[in-house]
């Protein structure tokens, strides 16, 4: 063909494609628009169902536990923990469901810090030896010595990556044994984590897709096992997360072999583990019995359980308001500030985030403030961090880590019953001296001078006695300074002081613990006995010897 025969393209014809080309381009963002602004109202959607389904979970598993505290024949325990089974794996599953929608929305988020791994391994693998021992399956670890005490990961996600692999390893093992190892490979710069068991496998034609969505071994393992075959999507994905590796190895009723690696990344010696605020708050730790607490939470059953699990831990002194403003309510009327307020973020009204706020700005000295939500999304702790608030956990509460996650603050003392409360409140309202007794007991001042000097030494010599043998349990040695001195105690009207003592005989063979907030209680009485003599009218110059 000539080219002079070849026919140019029309500035039209180019002005053409290129709309077309603007226009194609535009409808592509518009689409990836529109699926994003779809995630991100699932993801909002999933974290609203989850708060709504997490506040009655917290309920049931609440009760159960207060209810399985109680006496239960065989049956009922029975009843009790296929109750507790079910709403655990429950649970798991509205877990499992949150992860996937955190991780779609790339809002899932890691936070690398400083943490012991070694104890964290430990930790989780503690936290499953009871389902290993029920299915009677052996569960052991080895743990590298070699292995940094340190290291810079997310300890959270490190700890959800361990008890999802050694968790399917228990389910899918009836028989043998389950092995966690955890080896440092120097020259790589990482770590190597690996859980062997003895259970079913993985068919062949399920390998390839195993750590796919919604994936199990075949259905009939999902109606054996249940799940929802979202644990090994969301491990892998974690896993990358946090730079690492994963895979296995399986073969039919020959078991399972799962790896993965992390960086080994050391942190500088300035890096601290603990936070700052944290740090404060651990150096004045103060024991439960002594503690006022606020509870600010709208569900009347999530604030009865905390309520009396707060009473197991110890406390006695404890307040519930119901929304934000009943808290402001609480809080101003209080003589003294609150040692800790349980603060749920959100409520009718003023929520927990706007009522912190308040309290941050009016108050003369810090309190504790511990955020309660049911609500996990990306960026939750960082809000209750920016709201004032001092720590985070998620419900529904677990008693044992919400303990753990207390003792960073707290001495737990031995609850009491209500009966020994109402004694206990009936004497701390009694002055601590029956002045009409101790005149019977001596008339003049001088003898009064003289025989409070007397008591005086021997409790001196008597509390001795007691501190040396509750160390080294002589109990005959504890008893008998607790009783003389709880004659000598009643013998000049000190009835308040009498009762500690006769309450410290009665513990003759109680516990170290016990007997330690016992001699606590004594010394508090002692300490009242002598500022009361110290104030008393004509007594002053008198007791200057106490």
């Amino acid at each position: 063909m000539n080219k002079s025969s070849q026919t140019a393209p029309s500035p039209e014809s180019e002005k053409s494609d290129r709309e077309k080309w603007l226009a194609a381009k535009a409808e592509m963002e518009e689409s990836r628009r529109k699926a994003e602004l779809a995630i991100a109202e699932k993801s909002q959607f999933i974290a609203t169902i989850s708060h709504e389904l997490r506040t009655p979970m917290n309920g049931i598993l609440g009760m159960v536990y207060l209810l399985n505290d109680t006496r239960l024949d065989t049956i009922q325990k029975e009843y009790i923990e296929t109750i507790n089974h079910s709403a655990s794996n429950l649970l798991l599953l509205i877990n499992d469901v949150l992860d996937l929608s955190k991780l779609e929305a790339h809002e899932l988020l890691v936070d690398k810090t400083a943490f012991d791994i070694k104890k964290a391994l430990l930790e989780n693998v503690r936290l499953l030896t009871p389902l290993a021992a029920k299915k009677n399956v052996g569960l052991f670890y080895t743990i590298d010595s070699t292995i940094p005490d340190l290291v810079i990961s997310d300890g959270c996600r490190f700890s959800q990556i361990v008890n999802n692999l050694v968790g399917n390893a228990l389910k899918f093992t009836e028989s043998g044994s389950v092995t966690v190892t955890m080896t440092h490979q120097a020259e790589e710069g990482q770590i190597l984590c690996e859980v062997k068991d003895t259970g079913i496998g993985i068919p062949a034609d399920r390998r390839e897709a195993i750590f796919e969505k919604f994936i199990q071994g075949d259905a009939s393992i999902t109606q054996k096992y249940g799940g929802t075959g979202l644990g090994l999507a969301i491990t892998k994905q974690l896993v990358v997360m946090l730079g690492g590796t994963i895979g296995f190895e399986s073969g039919i009723n020959r078991g399972s072999r799962f790896w993965f690696t992390l960086p080994c990344r050391i942190p500088e010696q300035k890096e601290q583990v603990m936070e700052p605020k944290e740090q404060v708050f651990s150096a004045i730790r103060k024991k439960t019995r002594h503690c006022s607490v606020l509870i600010v939470e709208d569900n009347p059953v999530n604030h009865f359980f905390l309520n009396k699990l707060l009473i197991k831990f110890g406390f006695s002194d404890i307040d519930i308001a119901e929304n934000g403003d009943e808290a402001l309510e609480a809080i101003a009327k209080k003589d003294k500030p609150y040692d800790v307020i349980f603060m749920d973020c959100l409520m009718p009204g003023k929520d927990g985030y706007e009522t912190t706020r308040i309290i941050r700005q009016e108050e003369q000295q810090p309190v504790l403030i511990i955020a309660m939500t049911a609500n996990a999304m990306a960026g939750d702790k960082e809000k209750c961090l920016q709201a004032g608030m001092d720590a985070y956990i998620t419900k529904p509460l677990k008693p044992e880590a919400l303990k753990d996650s207390l003792s960073e603050w707290f001495i737990f003392s031995t609850p009491k019953s209500q009966s020994e409360n109402e004694t206990d409140v009936f004497y701390d309202n009694m002055p601590p001296i029956d002045r009409e007794r101790l005149n019977l007991v001596a008339e003049t001042p001088e003898e009064q001078e003289m025989i409070l000097g007397l008591f005086f030494r021997i409790q001196e010599d008597a509390m001795n006695i007691m501190q040396v043998s509750r160390r080294n349990a002589e109990n005959e040695a504890w008893k008998n300074a607790a009783h003389r001195l709880k004659g000598s105690a009643a013998n000049l009207g000190m009835k308040p002081l009498a009762y500690r003592l006769e309450k410290a005989e009665q513990a003759v063979e109680g516990s170290y613990d016990y007997r330690t907030e016992i001699l606590e209680e004594i010394e508090e009485e002692l300490e009242r006995i002598r500022s009361y003599l110290g104030g008393s009218d004509g007594l002053q110059s008198r007791t200057a010897y106490l």
